[in-house]
């Protein structure tokens, strides 16, 4: 029995292939007695062999399958994985499309399907009293307020709602009254913004993580504080 010149075998657990050399330069040399182990690597010597080659054995890395395997990287919102400059080590980002942060940033996109509009009152709305000097409350005066501050309020507070989806959507009514759900609001203490933690005391400014909160206050103060009539 003999190994042919390239041919590759396993011993002990490591691997070796058969190449055209002489004794002193086998792996089985000095480390192994060579004579127990004949019948695993068969004949080295050329006077022995059929080729007439005199051979060595030399040990070689292990042979490795490395299976295809897929995972999930996560994506913040309005951005995407840059395939070119991104290796396994390091995921690099780009914008999807423009990100929206702020009441402008929705300015000439399309409005969702399931947007309602108030048929002809929408021109009503947030109009208040001291600016078009009614005296006389009628049937229309229900679309307006009282001063401006409460005017302000409104027209803030519907922006607040256009801008909702784009911070992880609004807390359901379900997830309401789960408790166990965490729910991170904007609220005013005096003349402060706040952060505040609630279960299931509703708050219009409620976000599902702190990170959407922090960002949505971030982006839009001045709208916040004009919701919450604040000066």
């Amino acid at each position: 029995m003999e190994k042919k010149v390239g041919e590759e075998f396993e011993y002990n657990h490591k691997t070796f292939k058969t190449e055209i050399g002489f004794c002193n330069e086998c792996a089985f040399h000095e480390n192994m007695k060579c004579e127990k182990i004949i019948k695993v690597r068969g004949k080295c010597s050329g006077a022995e062999r059929n080729d007439k080659n005199s051979v060595k054995f030399t040990e070689i890395e292990h042979k490795k399958d490395y299976e295809r395997k897929s995972f999930q990287v996560p994506v913040p919102e309005g951005w995407k994985i840059d395939k070119e400059k991104s290796t396994l080590e390091n995921i690099v980002y780009k914008r999807k499309t423009r990100l929206i942060e702020k009441w402008e940033d929705l300015i000439g996109k399309e409005k969702p399907k399931t947007q309602v509009w108030v048929e002809t009152y929408t021109s009503f709305i947030c109009r208040a009293i001291e600016d078009i000097g009614k005296t006389v409350i009628k049937d229309s005066s229900r679309f307006e307020f009282i001063d401006r501050k409460h005017a302000k309020s409104a027209l803030a507070m519907a922006q607040i709602s256009q801008l909702m989806p784009f911070y992880g959507g609004v807390i359901t009514d379900e997830e309401w009254k789960n408790p166990n759900i965490g729910k991170y609001a904007i609220d005013r203490y005096g003349e402060k913004l706040c952060k505040d933690k609630l279960k299931t005391r509703f708050e219009f400014l409620a976000f599902h993580t702190i990170e959407q909160r922090d960002s949505f206050l971030k982006c839009n103060e001045r709208l916040i504080k004009d919701y919450k009539m604040m000066e």
